[in-house]
């Protein structure tokens, strides 16, 4: 299997990943629930070292940001994508219930990201080997370089966002930098990330028309509390209501569909693509297919129209790949010997497209 070099990075070693354009806030202060609460579509509590994915929505209910809330003692960092940071402060601030104080983080702190089945011995050599153990959804400090590693990430790798203060970006990047080359670190872009998403099954923000959708059509109603009063809570309630909402699905096949193609069962339209793109690992094209919810699961044939003609494809469950990072002992396994280690395939099987 031929992977481009981030992508191999990224799945078969370590990439570093820039997350700058990511809004991050800090909020602080005895008030600090309030604030996020009125905002956030969930009202979960932000607990110390903590990480909890969140959504901003419209007023429509249609996704706005994805955010991850990380508590902090007295506080709570706020870091989202879909949103600039000066958004972000201000849609705080207008649905504030309670007294703190907001610091906008853009021009204070860089955001980078470990990420691979070997991140975690990287980041080891930096921060200690305790890294290893730091569950999914977690922070913890990286005292070396005044920074905070969390623990998130959706391309089903191990995964590391670290928040560094401006004043030691530069030691923290000349750290990584000295460490490149035994494990063949490779800078991996937003478009490749947005790819191992699409792979993995992970909601981006980036995928095509899906800021278009709600929380309901795209599976993330796990993220919602419908007794809470953010914007969009409301129209939400009614579309679930309604029991019109459609789902996505998973789909793949061996032509590129363009978004808002229409999806056939038998001939009959089902619904249509939110958005598409070729995979090099499964030399195929992964595609998010808005259906309507009788046939959105996995194990359809069915077509869609690429380049004027319609093309077989096939209903599936992510995630499309056997991840490495699933199958990773860092107490057994080192970057350097990856080679010795009998890994299953990368790829799952499915039975084969149009049959």
């Amino acid at each position: 299997m031929d992977l481009p070099p981030e992508l191999a990075a990224l799945r078969l070693g370590v990439a570093l990943a820039e997350l700058d354009p990511v809004a991050r806030v800090r909020v602080v202060g005895p008030g600090v629930a309030g604030w996020i609460g009125g905002a956030l579509a969930c009202r979960t509590p932000p607990r110390e070292a903590r990480a909890s994915p969140a959504l901003l929505l419209r007023d429509d209910g249609r996704v706005l940001a994805d955010a991850l809330v990380v508590g902090e003692a007295g506080g709570a960092l706020v870091l989202a994508e879909g949103i600039a940071t000066a958004e972000l402060a201000g849609r705080l601030r207008e649905r504030a219930r309670g007294e703190a104080t907001i610091e906008p983080l853009q021009a204070s702190h860089a955001l980078v990201s470990l990420q691979g089945p070997f991140a975690w011995e990287l980041l080891g050599a930096l921060a200690g080997p305790d890294v290893a153990a730091a569950p999914f959804h977690t922070a913890f400090p990286v005292r070396r370089f005044a920074a905070l590693a969390i623990r998130a990430g959706t391309a089903g790798e191990f995964a590391y966002h670290l928040l560094v203060p401006r004043a030691h970006e530069p030691a923290l990047r000349a750290a990584i930098e000295a460490l490149a080359e035994r494990f063949a670190l490779r800078s991996i872009d937003r478009a490749a990330l947005s790819l191992a998403a699409l792979e993995q099954g992970s909601f981006d923000v980036e995928h095509g028309a899906v800021r278009t959708l709600t929380p309901i059509e795209l599976q993330l109603q796990w993220r919602i509390d419908y007794a809470a009063g953010a914007p969009g809570i409301a129209a939400l309630r009614a579309l679930r209501a309604s029991g019109e909402a459609g789902r996505v699905t998973w789909c793949v096949g061996p032509a590129l569909p363009g978004v808002g193609a229409p999806v056939r069962l038998r001939g009959r339209a089902i619904g249509t693509i939110v958005h598409a793109a070729r995979s090099p690992a499964l030399a195929a094209v992964v595609a998010l297919a808005l259906l309507e919810r009788r046939f959105a699961h996995p194990g359809l044939s069915v077509t869609w129209t690429a380049d004027g003609a319609d093309a077989p494809a096939r209903t599936v469950s992510p995630p499309l790949l056997a991840c490495r990072s699933l199958f990773v002992h860092p107490y057994e396994h080192r970057f350097a010997a990856r080679e010795a280690v009998a890994w299953p395939p990368l790829v799952r099987a499915w039975p084969p497209i149009g049959a």
